[in-house]
């Protein structure tokens, strides 16, 4: 059977969601060490749950994805666990719901990294060999992590299965969506990317393709975009991968092209 270390991410009793916790518990045909990881402690037997809670204090200040890098590293250190007794490690944000099926059906793929950024999944032999045994403590936790497999030719995979991944909307903030394109710069997306993006969003907004979590107004990607220009006027300093991220997003958006023009062909 597949063994998962899940580590569940919530900042209080106030933030703390049973629901959510619940639909990890019950993931199926896979064996979870679970962990709950907040700023101050949660009473988990209160709400019927027998797992650790691991208390890891930060800043308020501090930003979320910084919160949760520093609260990840910290926790592993505290668990104190050999992760080669893991096939996955499975980081979790508290205001996600789950399928039941959400973690057998990436995890049966054999995939590094799958999932979406508020319930990711990584191998542990990627978590070992390209992120060093460190989570990113940055301001966009996730998209780091995609982008640095995505360098090495490996995909993330998304969630296929018959459920529905339930998370809040995405709240578009000025100075959060400017830093997110600071990042995209950072991990070395080429610009034609950042002006076939919008493109594609209000094509998928037209067609109804999108799924709520993919859902991102345009308001977000201008602040992205100025974000990503500063950083290139400023000639900010990029990630060691970004030169492989930006080749392989640029062969990636060409096989799409490719086979964009072959159904066409077929179709007329």
């Amino acid at each position: 059977m597949i063994k998962v270390l899940t580590l569940y991410f919530t900042r209080d009793k106030l933030t703390f969601n049973p629901r959510s916790l619940e639909s990890v518990v019950n993931q199926m045909n896979v064996s979870q060490d679970i962990y709950v990881i907040s700023a101050e402690p949660i009473d988990l037997w209160n709400y019927g749950f027998r797992i650790s809670n691991v208390v890891i204090p930060t800043k308020s200040t501090w930003p979320v994805p910084i919160k949760i890098g520093y609260s990840f590293n910290a926790a592993l250190v505290k668990i104190n666990k050999e992760i080669d007794r893991y096939d996955y490690v499975f980081k979790v944000d508290g205001d996600v719901i789950l399928p039941e099926d959400y973690l057998i059906n990436l995890a049966s793929r054999k995939p590094h990294v799958a999932g979406i950024g508020p319930a990711l999944l990584i191998s542990t032999v990627f978590f070992k060999k390209l992120m060093k045994n460190k989570y990113p403590v940055t301001y966009c936790d996730d998209g780091f992590i995609f982008a640095l497999a995505i360098s090495k030719g490996v995909w993330p995979l998304h969630y296929t299965g018959g459920g529905d991944v339930i998370i809040p909307p995405i709240i578009t903030l000025k100075d959060k969506e400017y830093i997110y394109g600071v990042e995209y710069y950072k991990w070395g997306l080429p610009p034609i990317l950042l002006v076939i993006f919008p493109i594609t969003r209000i094509y998928l907004k037209i067609t109804r393709k999108m799924k709520e979590y993919q859902r991102k107004n345009l308001r977000a990607y201008l602040y992205n975009a100025v974000g990503y220009v500063h950083a290139l006027i400023h000639n900010v300093k990029k990630y060691e991968f970004s030169r492989e991220y930006g080749k392989m997003r640029i062969i990636h958006l060409y096989h799409k092209f490719r086979a964009t023009k072959a159904v066409d062909f077929h179709e007329n």
